[in-house]
């Protein structure tokens, strides 16, 4: 499949959805999907950065300027992830959890404004070796 066809894919399934929240970072995969999202969804599509514990000082500020760059509404939820069982012991499924309690978040807020999807920008270089937080993602 080209390039070119991944979008346009992606951008049929979009469709198909009456909204989505995007789990944003402002990172290249988050970033990419928004402006799909936005694009093909107008304002059914929303991203939410969550304001982890552990997020770089800067990393809020950058996730607010893009999404205003993309022109997407974007709100941010506050998650102390650090808090939760099996995050801050460091084992080896942090992910996984940290991940799992990310994902009840966004979907507290895609169920406050009636969207029915939420997606993230995980890419298939994600899925090689032990990723616990992408089955989280698929939860």
């Amino acid at each position: 499949m080209t390039l070119v066809e991944l979008v346009e894919r992606l951008e049929g399934l979009l469709a198909e959805t009456e909204g989505v929240v995007v789990a944003f970072s402002g990172g290249v995969d988050s970033t990419l999907l928004a402006h799909l999202a936005v694009k093909v969804l107008g304002e059914r599509a929303v991203a939410v950065t969550a304001n982890l514990s552990s997020l770089a000082p800067d990393g809020l500020g950058v996730a607010r300027r893009v999404a205003c760059e993309l022109g997407i509404q974007h709100r941010v939820v506050d998650y102390d992830e650090l808090s939760l069982f099996g995050v801050a012991e460091n084992g080896r499924d942090r992910c996984y959890y940290c991940k799992k309690g990310l994902f009840r978040h966004l979907w507290v807020v895609a169920r406050e404004l009636g969207l029915g999807v939420v997606v993230d920008g995980t890419s298939s270089s994600d899925l090689e070796g032990w990723r616990p937080g992408y089955r989280a993602a698929l939860e």
